[in-house]
């Protein structure tokens, strides 16, 4: 178990899994752009915004990029100060967000 212990190191694994998130989210966000046209997007949120700028996708993405910077600084800040606390949210939203990537992908 103790060399399972050293051969992950927690700071590369929580690195890791933030930059998973950060890619996935901004894959959603390139599929979105590429496919604005004939996307129906399932967010209500998203939806909304899209359909405020008369299908216009920008402002959805501005929101979209803004959440991702806001949740990845957070989730560092959580990491430095409250380690107990900022793995089950890191693991929470990596699994969301694999969870949209095979929804995305699949559906």
């Amino acid at each position: 178990m103790d060399r399972i212990k050293k051969a992950v190191d927690p700071h590369s694994l929580f690195k890791s899994l933030l930059g998973l998130i950060c890619i996935i989210s901004v894959f959603d966000g390139y599929l979105l752009w590429h496919f604005r046209d004939v996307v129906e997007e399932q967010n209500p949120i998203m939806w909304y915004l899209i359909h405020i700028q008369s299908g216009d996708v920008t402002l959805a993405l501005t929101c979209k990029l803004a959440g991702t910077i806001v949740v990845t600084l957070t989730s560092a800040w959580l990491f430095h100060r409250h380690k107990r606390l900022a793995w089950p949210v890191v693991v929470g939203l990596a699994v969301f967000q694999v969870s949209l990537l095979c929804y995305m992908l699949l559906f």
